[in-house]
């Protein structure tokens, strides 16, 4: 049997003493327990409420308020924003281009983004943890086959991360906690920061996994001897050799005002919560508006029931019409009118007021969450069709805010890449991918929602006409590709075209119609930018010496390689 310990938090607490950090694992903040429910729709003490319908003390009914989940939402609306199928990651080289997306592919990491942006802006933060599977380690934690060896990807949401060290306000060292009713698994990312260790009192020799990662993975048996211990059933170690993270913080560029300490973020709709109950409000009166203003019409009872003509009483109105409802037989009848038999008792509907009070709440959510003003509302059949141009006016606070998430997503996305190549290249026989440098990594964010894309393409194109762009640069722009592949890609796309133009000209030239000036210019003249190592004097010189000594006319593309890569 294994070790016993008191808890999870007292195990991780001794491993961080053991590599001599300072940090204290602490359990989930109040704020992202208090988001996690706002985000799972049911808040107990706020959607579940009494009403009073008597003078007993047992004269109450229980209800539950409708939710319109607008925390789920909101975290949607980011993901879809920052994270869809328009985004990309790219890397120079195509062939190592094509490696990298299928890596990302393999991994599910696109899908898992989407779900991890939008839980982690909904409870402030979570994380992307990278690892490999089916990787055979000795006791020791060194690799001793990695034949099978695949990565995984996976999101971690706040309430299962525990960051135990920061370092310059970023996370160094974490602990993931997942406990069903049976176990607790603990995962621990911990950076060995130890020059030296000491084995006793009179040696200490050099740490040669010094500022590398190690990962520790535990399973407890829960409550195995009582409820207050836990028994440790496997452990081992998996020493990366490396000091890159397997972990980022996924989190929204939010500062955090309720722990103004706390390097992390606080959800997007943190400080929307009285928002949230207003919403909730209004969207379960309008329900019970609609719900309790049906229509009803009283009648008396003698009116609601008759006697047949052989003594036997029976209803008036069809017993499964809704619509009527008896009350007991009285000195008066109903109404305001001794002679009235039937009175209509339903209520004027107040809907137009409920959902101008909803639509205002609404509209300061989307304002809170950054959404910009009106993003949330019902549709207004008055404003008609909506242009590209004036989504992009009416959503410049949007437009802002992405912007500014963009610039921490972006890092995230970049240190991710950088796992995902290490662990591919050192724990798996799949093709190495030579990616070493966050700035040989372009992240590419979809702004369509909030720029006329199209348009700006069509003005774009307009300057590659009039001079003012590059090929190149528009290529770049448009296509995420470095300078050397797009001035290739140019080439590629284009040389069919030069090649007619030559075949073309070349009678011509010969019969002396045009001269090799000429030729060269009209063949090549657009495109020689792209062409490496060109000289126009010299291809000149050798068309010249070509029409002179009645060879065909040569081409700048006879040493230039066009194919890809091997």
């Amino acid at each position: 049997m294994g070790a016993t310990i008191l808890s999870a938090e007292s195990y991780i607490n001794d491993e961080l003493r053991h590599y001599n950090k300072a940090g204290w694992v602490e359990q989930v903040p109040e704020l992202v327990g208090t988001c996690y429910r706002w985000y799972q729709g049911f808040v107990k003490d706020f959607h579940k409420y009494y009403i009073k319908t008597g003078s007993g003390a047992e004269d109450f009914v229980t209800l539950t308020k409708l939710q319109l989940n607008m925390g789920k939402k909101v975290g949607e609306d980011w993901a879809n924003h920052l994270i869809n199928e328009k985004c990309d990651i790219v890397i120079p080289n195509e062939a190592q281009n094509k490696a990298l997306a299928d890596l990302l592919y393999n991994t599910k990491s696109w899908v898992k983004l989407n779900k991890g942006v939008e839980q982690s802006f909904a409870l402030g933060y979570g994380c992307m943890v990278q690892g490999v599977k089916d990787l055979v380690v000795n006791d020791n934690g060194e690799v001793t086959s990695k034949a099978e060896a695949y990565i995984t990807n996976d999101f971690v949401p706040a309430i299962n991360c525990r960051p135990l060290t920061y370092v310059n306000r970023e996370v160094e060292d974490i602990a993931f906690l997942f406990e069903n009713t049976k176990n607790i698994n603990i995962i621990m990312h911990i950076k060995d920061t130890r020059r030296t260790i000491k084995l006793d009192d009179n040696t200490e020799v050099v740490n040669e996994n010094y500022n590398n990662y190690d990962i520790i993975s535990v399973k407890m048996n829960k409550g195995a001897i009582d409820n207050n211990t836990n028994i440790i059933e496997e452990s081992f170690v998996f020493r990366t050799k490396s000091p890159i993270k397997l972990f980022q913080i996924i989190q929204p560029n939010i500062a955090n005002n309720v722990d103004l300490d706390s390097p992390l973020a606080v959800s997007v709709f943190a400080n929307a919560i009285p928002t949230l109950k207003a919403i909730d409000n209004a969207y379960d009166s309008l329900n019970n508006e609609i719900e309790l203003g049906r229509k009803r019409i009283v009648a008396d009872e003698d009116q609601f029931t008759q006697v047949d003509e052989k003594g036997n009483r029976i209803r008036t109105f069809d017993t499964k019409d809704g619509l009527f409802y008896a009350i007991p037989r009285g000195d008066n009848k109903i109404g305001d009118t001794s002679g009235q038999l039937l009175q209509d008792i339903s209520g004027q509907l107040r809907v137009d007021q409920i959902l101008m009070a909803l639509n205002q709440q609404l509209n300061t959510l989307s304002s809170k969450v950054g959404l910009g003003e009106n993003y949330y509302r019902f549709t207004d059949a008055q404003k008609g069709v909506t242009t590209a141009t004036q989504v992009i006016s009416e959503n410049s606070a949007l437009y802002k805010t992405m912007r500014k998430h963009e610039i921490l997503l972006e890092d995230m996305l970049k240190d991710m890449v950088l796992s995902l190549v290490y662990l591919n290249n050192n724990f798996t026989t799949n093709p190495t991918i030579n990616v070493t440098t966050k700035e040989s990594i372009q992240v590419i964010f979809d702004d369509s929602i909030i720029e006329d894309t199209e348009a700006q393409k069509t003005s774009d194109r307009q300057d590659v006409n009039n001079g003012v762009m590059s090929k190149v640069e528009y290529r770049m722009k448009y296509y995420g590709e470095d300078e050397a592949t797009a001035i290739k890609q140019i080439l590629k796309t284009n040389v069919d075209i030069i090649t007619h133009k030559a075949e073309q000209l070349t009678p011509l030239l010969n019969d002396g119609y045009i001269t090799p000036t000429a030729f060269v210019k009209l063949v090549y003249g657009e495109y020689g930018q792209f062409i490496p190592d060109y000289n126009e004097q010299e291809l000149i010189a050798k068309v010249e010496d070509s029409v002179n000594n009645n060879k065909p006319a040569p081409s700048p593309f006879d040493d230039l390689e066009l194919m890809d890569e091997e």
